[in-house]
């Protein structure tokens, strides 16, 4: 499906491409967003759940700040060429796409994209960039393009340091992407961006890490407390049903611990 102009002026109530900053098209089963390049303006931007294969479409979003990317269909790391430039981008979720099977996922990324402040459902910190700082991401992306035909299954160690497997980091293909194709939402929502908060509650699907503090789980809490009134009955039940396997889930969790 490609993205077509009616449904983002539909979605947005906006005059024109050029006035939206925020955008949700979570789950629309997308496989083509070119249009993005004519709104030089998107700040926030949910695509979370589709079929894209491609980094491409952003590549001139300068004011870009959040890309959700999860669950789609990204398949190589070299894709980050597309993105690794823009000057505003601070938040980023790829996983779940078959590029972050790599080995050095999180690391070639952060490596490459210099103002980045959080990758997938972790802070970037200080000592994680320094640890990837004298890397050139220059030399990181010839390498990556390099390797591309090798794809995510051959795991091409692109950066020095140990090799990590595979397993370390666990990415499910979504449905639909086949095997050769390859936001989640935020920790800490933009405060006003309605794409950011409904990206939090129908996507935040990860049990909460090491960066999940006191702060960032309120920010979750209120992000989804504020989208509630604007679901459907259908989405209101589907919420319930989530809400009641987490709770099953982490009870045993808790009491297996």
């Amino acid at each position: 499906m490609i993205l077509k102009e009616s449904l983002v002026l539909r979605k947005t109530n906006a005059d024109s491409l050029a006035a939206v900053r925020n955008l949700n098209l979570w789950g629309e089963g997308l496989t083509d967003v070119s249009l993005v390049s004519r709104m030089p303006n998107i700040e926030v931007l949910a695509l979370a759940a589709n079929k894209l294969n491609t980094l491409s479409p952003f590549s001139v979003c300068l004011q870009l700040r959040e890309l959700y990317m999860r669950k789609n269909c990204v398949a190589s790391l070299s894709e980050i060429r597309h993105i690794c430039h823009l000057p505003e981008l601070r938040t980023l979720w790829l996983m779940d796409n078959p590029c972050a099977r790599h080995p050095e996922y999180r690391k070639t990324i952060i490596c490459c994209c210099p103002h980045l402040r959080q990758l997938d459902d972790a802070e970037v910190t200080e000592d994680e960039r320094a640890g990837v700082k004298h890397l050139v991401a220059d030399e990181v992306l010839q390498q990556l393009l390099r390797h591309d035909a090798a794809g995510v299954e051959g795991h091409t160690n692109l950066l020095p340091g140990k090799r990590g497997p595979a397993e370390n980091r666990t990415s499910t293909v979504p449905d639909g992407c086949g095997t050769t194709e390859g936001e989640g939402p935020p920790l800490l929502p933009a405060v006003g961006s309605s794409s950011t908060l409904r990206e939090t509650a129908i996507e935040k699907r990860s049990p909460p890490t090491a960066h999940s503090t006191a702060q960032t789980q309120s920010a979750i809490l209120g992000a989804i407390l504020t989208l509630i009134p604007e679901l459907s009955l259908d989405a209101l039940r589907t919420l319930q049903a989530e809400l009641t396997q987490e709770v099953v889930r982490k009870e045993k969790r808790t009491q297996s611990s």
